[in-house]
């Protein structure tokens, strides 16, 4: 039985390592259905769906600064999210897809979560006179 969210209690390195041996199986034919509630992960695989829309010269170059292999890259047709969202009649869950570009997967319950958490950091440091 798969557990779910598998990075949970992983640092964030280990997160992205994990998210890397995914897409690892993934580019080998296996099919991969796994939860998530870790924005690193998400990125990461993010990340790995940017590395496969550059052009191969371009993904070359940059899978070698940043130390992956060849087949560490994904494509959209690789690759689907889904979110569930509390918002039907009686509290039940519906549940969608996440858009896809070529920048990755739309993730605006993370990215508002992230950007609320970013301008508290900042507010509270410009409070302490830091910056």
């Amino acid at each position: 039985m798969a557990r779910p969210d598998p990075e949970s209690h992983l640092h964030p390195e280990l997160q992205c390592l994990l998210a890397r041996v995914i897409v690892r199986l993934i580019r080998k034919g296996f099919y991969v259905w796994i939860t998530t509630h870790s924005e690193n992960f998400c990125q990461q695989i993010n990340n790995f769906l940017k590395l496969g829309d550059l052009d191969e010269e371009r993904r070359v170059q940059a899978q070698e600064r940043l130390g992956y292999a060849p087949q560490d890259y994904l494509l959209p047709d690789d690759v689907a999210g889904y979110e569930f969202k509390l918002d039907a009649p009686g509290g039940r869950s519906t549940v969608v897809e996440m858009k896809k570009t070529p920048r990755g997967m739309v993730m605006p319950t993370f990215n508002r979560a992230l950007l609320r958490l970013g301008e508290e950091v900042d507010l509270l440091d410009q409070l302490a006179g830091e910056t």
